[in-house]
């Protein structure tokens, strides 16, 4: 009796583990969200919004062209504000700078995405994949090989001067700078930081999954996501990372992939994937539930968080914003 008590104990703490890390329970949500088909069928990649009604989305690939378009009118309606030759893969505005950057090695910047200048690296088959802007314009790019050697830019504009920083076994997929000028980028097998604005680099110890996306709360509280589902959370900007949801294994679905994660505050944040995947947490990361009640049906890329609202980016063409408020 004592022994089936212990299994039934030992079973049920197992499934309770397993529930709260995989995200296996799923929830319905109060937001309110719409699905937008926007003016192509090709992949999007980023999106920024300067306000509720104005924003921009990247489109395209390595090897589609690329767009960005613009909307005025919270998404409703949407005008091509720019076309190149190959996909944009990411945008920001920065100290009133719009920047994208391009795959086949390009980078664009404006003020008011009328005016354009732009740079360009002869690095062969490598590709940018995001960026951020530094506090004195300077822009770090993060890229890579596809699943071969990974690399960092500097853009230098005031010597329009581009220069390769560093090179890694892998491919680099995303970057953020926070507020006391700490960079983190992630990649394949790979979560690091710099405190010197990009100039060397301190890897973590943490291994085993594809990272695919980094956000931070504030200068302290941080998360990353893998492709396989792993999330891992800093408290002490990003000196140490702890596992707050286990990833799934590599023979597991492979039409279910996690692409991205995004805060709202310190409690609530957002993951999302291929296959319609929108998983939340309200308490920090402790537990993971899939919504099952959003508009609309989409591939996801990324997702970005602004204005009280979410920017899921999908494929062909498929935009999901939700209301957070």
């Amino acid at each position: 009796m004592r022994n089936r008590l212990k299994y039934y104990v030992l079973c049920t703490a197992l499934c309770g583990i397993i529930i709260g890390n995989t995200g296996c329970n799923s929830e319905e949500v109060s937001y309110s969200s719409r699905m937008y088909s926007l003016p192509t069928d090709l992949d999007l990649s980023d999106a920024y919004f300067i306000n509720k009604d104005t924003g921009y989305v990247s489109v395209g690939g390595l090897f589609t062209a690329g767009l960005v378009l613009g909307t005025e009118d919270g998404g409703s309606s949407w005008d091509t504000v720019g076309i190149y030759g190959t996909g944009v893969n990411s945008l920001s505005y920065q100290n009133g700078l719009f920047t994208a950057s391009v795959c086949g090695q390009r980078m664009y910047s404006s003020s008011d995405f009328a005016n354009w200048s732009f740079t360009n690296a002869p690095l062969g088959w490598w590709n940018w994949q995001k960026h951020t802007r530094l506090a004195d314009n300077r822009v770090l790019l993060v890229g890579g090989e596809n699943f071969g050697r990974g690399f960092i830019h500097l853009y230098t504009p005031s010597q329009g001067k581009l220069m390769l920083k560093d090179t890694f076994d892998h491919e680099l997929t995303d970057i953020i700078a926070t507020s006391n000028r700490t960079i983190h980028a992630v990649g394949y097998g790979l979560i690091m930081k710099s405190t010197d604005e990009g100039n060397s680099w301190v890897p973590s110890s943490v291994t085993g999954d594809f990272f695919r996306g980094i956000d931070f709360v504030d200068n302290n509280i941080g998360y990353v996501v893998g492709e396989y589902g792993s999330v891992y959370k800093t408290e002490n900007g990003g000196n140490s990372w702890q596992s707050c949801r286990l990833g799934n294994s590599v023979f597991t679905d492979q039409t279910k992939l996690f692409r991205d994660i995004a805060f709202l505050d310190a409690s609530t944040g957002f993951l999302v994937g291929t296959n319609n995947m929108v998983f939340r947490t309200t308490n920090g990361g402790q537990v993971w539930k899939q919504i099952t009640n959003l508009d609309g049906y989409a591939d996801f890329n990324a997702i970005r968080i602004q204005n009280g609202k979410a920017y899921l980016t999908g494929q062909e063409g498929n935009l999901l914003i939700i209301d957070l408020e």
